[in-house]
């Protein structure tokens, strides 16, 4: 049992909160994990670790990624079969997971997997690509270390939020030009089916909807003010 002392600490940063418990290695079965949570809305993240204390920055290739994500997933379908729990000592950390997860399987709304690696990608557009385990859907997420410093360097400390829509769901969504006579910038009207809007939401939760201010906050701070004086005296600049 390992724990990673210098990346748990990008990871604590990077998610939130999740459980450390080491690292559980199977390798005749080709499987793996590192931490995990189980999320208030029913949802199950799982993580994988790439650390080696490397002393240069090392790439990441799209074959070394593929691996990570199977050795996750294979740790993922063991523990829906009920298999990996039985094999287990009942005293072992790893015990406790495999059998929480093969009792909460039913509950489960969703899988996200975590790769979390203190090398660089070769591609940063690499990624791969949604699945299901066991009936459920499986989301991949990678963290380099280029991400987590782009993350730790944001002056929000909030990564931004890059939705690639053709990506997730095979197809954008049509847009009408909405501008008006301006070169300062361009707007556009969409409708977005339901269901896209429903699967985004489960995925990324509020933070889809954290930049839409929906209420007057009055006219008190530096802010509002500011928007305020836009309407009077600049109103093209104020797109609604």
């Amino acid at each position: 049992m390992i724990i990673y002392e210098k990346l748990s600490l990008i990871i604590i940063f990077t998610c939130n909160f999740f459980k450390i418990f080491g690292t559980y290695i199977h390798r005749q079965k080709s499987i793996r994990v590192d931490g995990y949570n189980f999320n208030d809305d029913g949802r199950l993240d799982l993580f994988i670790a790439d650390f080696d204390s490397r002393a240069e920055l090392k790439t990441l290739t799209q074959t070394e990624l593929k691996a990570a994500f199977k050795r996750l997933t294979a740790f993922l379908e063991e523990c829906f079969d009920g298999k990996l729990a039985s094999s287990l000592e009942l005293s072992c950390p790893e015990y406790d997971l495999a059998r929480e997860i093969a009792e909460r399987q039913g509950g489960i709304s969703g899988v996200r997997l975590f790769l979390l690696s203190e090398r660089s990608l070769g591609n940063p557009a690499m990624q791969i690509p949604s699945g299901h385990a066991g009936g459920i859907p499986v989301e991949h997420d990678v963290w380099d270390i280029s991400r987590i410093w782009r993350q730790r360097t944001s002056t929000s400390h909030k990564e931004v939020l890059d939705l690639d829509l053709i990506r997730r769901f095979g197809k954008g969504i049509p847009c009408l030009p909405a501008c008006l006579p301006n070169k300062t910038y361009r707007s556009y009207l969409a409708v977005m089916p339901a269901q896209m809007l429903a699967d985004l939401y489960a995925a990324y939760g509020p933070r889809l909807l954290e930049q839409n201010v929906r209420t007057f906050l009055q006219v008190k701070g530096r802010v509002n003010k500011d928007i305020q004086a836009t309407i009077r005296d600049v109103p093209d600049m104020f797109f609604a």
